[in-house]
């Protein structure tokens, strides 16, 4: 009888073994290659000053999970998700009369070169959106202040491709819509990329031009942003009216003198010790003096604080966030009930934003730790089941952390909190009072 073809197979040589394992072996290795450099690409810098090194308050702040979290499973039909912009360049030039917005004047303060790679992507993420999404330059190099950078398009794009695993990529009806400026705008394509595996996704991204429209931005009424609610505006300035700067603050003043003024949140000069920490891997320095070690330690424990109370202060800070964010969650509360009377594929709605919007929204569901947000930050808002309009369920995460249970007010029983439940607390926003009137 002739053996079955399977046992006719000649045994490996032991070179054939060894080339076999070999092969394996640099197969492994080439996976492992590509997760490290996709991890390297989105943290801080290495570059810079090898001397100087970040807190580890900083290197939390340079980038929110990315690849993780507990977002996803059966039954998601609808999906809102608010994401902070990515890495940038800063928003503010720190002199000795203080800290103030302007143009760098640095030479090489930050480098808005994204690389030929990324350069094609988003330019044919430009055209596919009709917006500019290239970094704002001075030269064709140096970065206007609060640019997207190279690091900030591949934290989108890294966390979109998660979110995107998580909840599957097709059969999707996606709409995006950010703030007007270049950065939130340049997250939310990347998201999108990410999110669909595809250059060209089959969303639509928007924005409006007159912020004073955009329920992002709450109801403070700084530079005339946000939704008008004089109620709110009011809450918002006696906080920040409220503010003393705590004697730890000499610390700092001492580091950089002239810098730190009574007239200088605190928030303002972290800004840019935490764009240089992160996109530079360098201290902020004005001449021979740096701020590092204890001194900036001081300063991002300084602006956690300012943050915890602009936005949870007994001085009108929790009311601000409260008035200011109503507008945005009815909107998502809203968007969910359509969801439910419909038909037809599943719902992503994006939100593309900044910490002034996260921080507010997570204070007005009662989730707020008083930390400054991370680049990159998200609160996912997932609709599940209500198949006939009943018995639908949302969870609330923030960064991949499930937080639905304190959003909710303890309504949480394992699958997020009814769709009524978070309704009612969102309603309880205003107390006694209707928006309007606020």
């Amino acid at each position: 009888m002739v053996p079955p073809r399977c046992l006719r197979l000649r045994a490996m040589t032991v070179p054939e073994k060894r080339s076999l394992r070999r092969g394996a072996a640099a197969t492994l290795l080439y996976f492992l290659a590509l997760v490290v450099l996709e991890k390297t690409r989105t943290q801080p810098s290495a570059a810079g000053d090898a001397a100087f090194a970040p807190p580890e308050r900083a290197q939390t702040y340079c980038s929110a999970p990315l690849a993780e979290g507990d977002e996803g499973g059966s039954r998601v039909r609808s999906v809102t998700v608010l994401v902070r912009h990515g890495a940038r360049s800063g928003l503010h030039v720190v002199g000795s009369g203080g800290a103030h917005d302007s143009w760098s004047q640095d030479a090489d303060d930050w480098s808005c070169e994204l690389g030929h790679k990324l350069e094609r992507r988003v330019e044919r993420w430009t055209s596919h959106y009709g917006a500019n999404l290239q970094p704002a330059t001075s030269d064709g190099r140096t970065c206007g202040k609060g640019q997207l950078v190279a690091r900030g398009f591949r934290q989108h794009l890294r966390l979109g491709a998660f979110l995107g695993s998580r909840y599957g990529r097709s059969n999707w009806n996606a709409t995006a819509r950010s703030t007007n400026y270049q950065r939130t705008k340049a997250s939310a394509a990347a998201f999108l990329a990410g999110f669909f595996g595809d250059e060209t996704p089959p969303a639509t991204l928007a924005w409006r031009e007159d912020p004073a429209t955009e329920p992002m931005f709450g109801v403070e009424g700084e530079d005339g942003r946000g939704i008008y609610c004089p109620a709110g505006a009011r809450a918002a300035k006696a906080q920040l009216a409220a503010w003393r700067a705590p004697p730890a603050t000499a610390v700092v003043r001492e580091a950089l003198p002239g810098v730190m003024t009574d007239a200088v949140r605190p928030t303002v000069l972290a800004d840019e010790a935490y764009s240089r920490a992160c996109e530079q891997n360098r201290p902020l320095c004005r001449g021979d003096r740096c701020l590092e070690g204890p001194a900036l330690e001081t300063l991002l424990s300084l602006a956690d604080e300012f943050y915890a109370r602009r936005y949870g202060g007994a001085a009108g800070g929790t009311t601000a966030a409260r008035l200011g964010m109503h507008p945005l969650l009815t909107e998502i509360l809203g968007g969910f009930r359509a969801d439910l009377a419909g038909h037809g594929p599943r719902r992503l709605r994006l939100f593309a934003g900044h910490d002034t919007v996260v921080a507010p929204l997570l204070s007005a569901l009662g989730v707020f730790d008083g930390a400054w947000p991370p680049l990159a930050s998200r609160v996912v808002f997932e609709l599940r089941g209500g198949g006939g309009g009943a018995g639908a369920f949302v969870r609330v995460l923030f960064n991949g952390r499930d937080v639905s249970a304190r959003a909710c007010g303890g309504g949480d029983d394992g699958r997020g909190c009814s769709l009524e439940a978070l309704e009612a607390r969102v309603g309880d926003l205003l107390g006694a009072e209707s928006f309007t009137k606020a």
